[in-house]
């Protein structure tokens, strides 16, 4: 019986990690994946309410910032995630907001 135990646990980590190359969820801020899906927007642009927001080149505040907004730009978005990001278009480029610093 205990032969089979290392093939299993081989397995199961094989799966875990195609299910990450293979871009099955999205990443949320702390780097774990999320299979809920995003939410559409019936209204896609929101202004900036916090004084200054980060856009992120991925939904994680590890990612790199791709430029701040001042209090009050209006931003058109695409999506919010289901762990609070923001899909944002700025400048033609795609970037990620917390969704809390939006409205």
């Amino acid at each position: 019986m205990f032969r089979f135990l290392p093939v299993v646990l081989l397995a199961s980590m094989t799966m875990s990690a195609s299910a990450v190359a293979g871009n099955a969820g999205t990443a949320d801020q702390h780097g774990g994946i999320d299979y809920r899906g995003p939410t559409l927007l019936s209204n896609p642009t929101r202004v900036v309410i916090a004084n200054s927001a980060e856009v992120h080149s991925r939904p994680t505040t590890l990612s790199q910032v791709l430029t701040t907004l001042a209090k009050g730009t209006k931003v058109p978005v695409k999506e919010i995630t289901a762990t609070g990001w923001a899909h944002v278009d700025v400048n033609g480029a795609d970037g990620y907001i917390d969704a809390a610093e939006l409205q």
